[in-house]
């Protein structure tokens, strides 16, 4: 019996791990805002609803830059020629 207990234990476990957590369609998570890369190419998540922000993007080769970004992902570049990405404080 004691077996049976501890196997429906770890079952019940494993499917509460399984399940998708429930999300307000409104909540943005963090790891979604900022810079993201996949294999070739960089963005930068403004998760704002509304107003421009200034961000400085690392580059490679050559001197960074500052952005004006909107809300919403807006393209950075290739992924070879861009380190990274923050946001600097400011609107514009």
């Amino acid at each position: 019996m004691r077996i049976a207990s501890a196997m429906a234990a770890v079952a019940l476990a494993l499917t509460a791990l399984t399940l998708p957590a429930a999300a307000s369609p409104q909540t943005t998570k963090a790891e979604d805002c900022g810079y993201h890369y996949d294999v070739l190419n960089s963005w930068y998540t403004h998760c704002a609803s509304s107003g421009n922000v200034k961000i400085e993007v690392d580059k490679v080769l050559g001197a960074d830059e500052e952005r004006c970004v909107p809300p919403g992902k807006s393209w950075l570049g290739m992924r070879k020629d861009v380190k990274g990405a923050k946001y600097t404080g400011q609107t514009c």
